[in-house]
């Protein structure tokens, strides 16, 4: 469009929206807009350029990272000292009383319906 501009207009001012326009300044005012949308262009280039790279960064040092935070939370209980690392302490996992006696009782009744016997159980069986 900008080349079309003094190819195709004569150099005599133009009325361009209420304006007094030359194919001059006209083509300035488009070169702008095109330099802001290629400095657009770039800077999204650059930023999913930048997204790929850090991507691949953490997926490289994946391991690492976990293997770390295993060793910290393994070291120090101390949640001041944690928090240092910018990681939370462990919480302790709560079973609730229904489900251990739930548990306990699915235990027993494998244990019957397979006919398991304990060391001294089995001593006892002659025969």
């Amino acid at each position: 469009m900008i080349a079309a501009i003094p190819k195709h207009l004569s150099q005599a001012p133009l009325m361009i929206a209420s304006k007094r326009q030359t194919p001059a300044s006209l083509a300035k005012i488009f070169q702008e807009e095109l330099d802001a949308i290629l400095a657009i262009d770039l800077a999204d280039a650059a930023k999913k350029k930048a997204v790929v790279d850090e991507r691949a960064v953490k997926k490289r040092n994946r391991v690492i990272h976990a293997a770390f935070k295993t060793y910290v939370l393994a070291a120090f209980r101390d949640a001041v000292v944690l928090a240092d690392f910018a990681y939370k302490p462990l919480k302790a996992r709560k079973t609730k009383l229904a489900t251990k006696a739930e548990a306990i009782e699915k235990s027993r009744a494998t244990r019957k319906a397979r006919h398991t016997l304990g060391k001294k159980q089995k001593k006892k069986i002659r025969g």
